[in-house]
């Protein structure tokens, strides 16, 4: 069986995972948990494969041409602070001809590099610039929102090329409506039509789903376009960073 083992750890400590069969198209399991050094140790020695995805605020997009992997960590110190404690890490995405360059907490990584014969490391932000353009909705502009533990990720698509992505802090759905509407004006976008895309742990019960619904006529949660074999009660929408990362080239 060509297992893969898929983690996504957030700098807020929260870690999911899910086990993945690439021959079958199945997710076997997924669970969530607290991160801790000897819980994260036991699940890199236990799995022959793993794909770790790094969720955190602090990351900056470079255009490839202008790239110079000597100044990763300048490129991100123009607009995030870097905790001293921090290795400044990049991810090649080829398919944006973009570098994207983050920084994650040196206890992490040092751990991660024991393992690294068979770890590959992505952050978060370039799993979502490639799947979410395969989502197949009709519209030629899309905003596509993540939504998790107090943050959104929006990431705006016209024929599929990323015109902006931003990530915010939102504590309640004013504020998700004052990020999102914001967006649109600054790129002279009318609600009325695009389609938005939601995905992350707000339902369709949620109130920032209710007051988006309101300006936006074309709102969707996204779905599983990918062929994937789910577990029962497993909703695509709501792993979506962990599940889609499945679907990656990376």
């Amino acid at each position: 069986m060509n297992e893969q083992l898929i983690i996504l750890l957030t700098e807020k400590g929260q870690l999911s995972q899910c086990t993945y069969d690439k021959g079958q198209k199945t997710v076997m399991s997924v669970t969530t948990g607290i991160y801790s050094k000897d819980f994260l140790t036991g699940l890199l020695q236990s799995a022959a494969e793993v794909l770790l995805i790094y969720s955190c605020p602090c990351f900056t997009l470079v255009p490839g041409s202008l790239f110079d992997v000597a100044n990763s960590y300048n490129y991100l110190k123009l607009s995030h602070f870097i905790e001293t404690d921090s290795e400044v890490l990049t991810d090649k995405l080829s398919f944006a001809g973009m570098n994207l360059v983050y920084a994650m907490p040196s206890a992490v990584y040092r751990l991660l590099t024991e393992f690294k014969h068979k770890i590959t490391v992505r952050h978060h932000i370039g799993i979502l610039m490639q799947v979410a353009p395969a989502l197949g909705y009709n519209k030629n502009e899309m905003v596509f929102v993540n939504m998790d533990g107090g943050s959104m990720d929006v990431l705006v698509f016209a024929a599929k090329k990323l015109l902006q992505c931003e990530r915010f802090a939102s504590s309640n759905a004013e504020e998700f409506m004052y990020f999102l509407m914001n967006i649109c004006h600054q790129l002279n976008l009318n609600p009325e039509n695009i389609q938005l895309v939601l995905a992350g742990d707000k339902g369709a019960d949620s109130d920032e789903y209710k007051l988006a619904g309101k300006q936006f006529p074309h709102i969707a949660f996204a779905e599983n376009p990918f062929g994937l074999a789910l577990p029962e009660g497993i909703d695509f929408s709501r792993y979506f960073n962990l599940l889609a990362a499945s679907t990656c080239v990376l």
